[in-house]
């Protein structure tokens, strides 16, 4: 794995020409209670919308693990089949087990797709195989506890590499397989190995889109992003 400084984390989570957020509010159809049934979304009965922390606005979804887990999922619409990006920020609880696991996964159908999970050690894991068994791919440098973290994955259905993110730091991956397309995103929650451990984190400011700046535009903005940085430490 390749572990790098995230230069151009914001350009490329940025200038989409087609996007889906997902804020969880009330404006949006949202209310306080299970996810399960609102706005097309599925899955885990651990997961519900919540007013307790928000990155913006009023609500989020909470996750509570205990002696089960998995993941909510939401079939995206139009399936995706070419390169795209989905990201989220990410909350947790502090005296949450370092065995939980929380992030994003992509699927195809029953399929797991790429996926990205930070824990309350800072641990962070990728892959495309079940995300409680996916490999740890490095750690973050700051608390993984109670501030909003984000993470996000960049991902060519048709092609065995994927990039995932997390708080700042990149990781540049070689998956198992490829999936041919991706029709359902989704919120991770779940233990590594100890089916008693407990956790517990929020989510919020989904976003999931399809296009990212053409290379040249990155290495622009990222040159100066590195420029500024340079004025700033004189």
């Amino acid at each position: 794995m390749k572990r790098v400084l995230l230069l151009a984390f914001a350009c490329v989570f940025a200038p989409l020409a087609s996007a889906q957020s997902f804020g969880f509010e009330t404006s949006e159809g949202f209310t306080v209670g299970n996810l399960d049934g609102q706005q097309s979304w599925n899955g885990a009965s651990n997961a519900t919308v919540s007013t307790e922390r928000a990155r913006t606005g009023a609500q989020s979804v909470k996750t509570v693990g205990g002696s089960f887990g998995g993941s909510s999922w939401k079939d995206f619409s139009p399936t995706l089949t070419s390169q795209f990006f989905m990201s989220v920020y990410v909350n947790i609880v502090s005296g949450s087990s370092n065995d939980r696991i929380f992030g994003i996964t992509a699927f195809n159908g029953f399929t797991t797709g790429p996926n990205v999970t930070v824990s309350s050690s800072g641990q962070v894991r990728a892959g495309n195989s079940s995300a409680f068994s996916a490999p740890v791919v490095g750690n973050l440098t700051s608390a993984a506890t109670d501030r909003w973290i984000q993470i996000g994955l960049l991902y060519t259905p048709g092609t065995t590499s994927a990039t995932v993110f997390a708080d700042g730091q990149q990781y540049n991956l070689t998956l198992g397989s490829a999936l041919s397309q991706i029709t359902d995103i989704g919120i991770y929650s779940d233990y590594i190995s100890d089916i008693n451990s407990t956790g517990t984190a929020y989510f919020d400011d989904y976003n999931v889109g399809d296009a990212v700046p053409e290379p040249a535009t990155l290495i622009v903005l990222g040159t100066a992003a590195f420029a500024a940085a340079r004025r700033k430490r004189k």
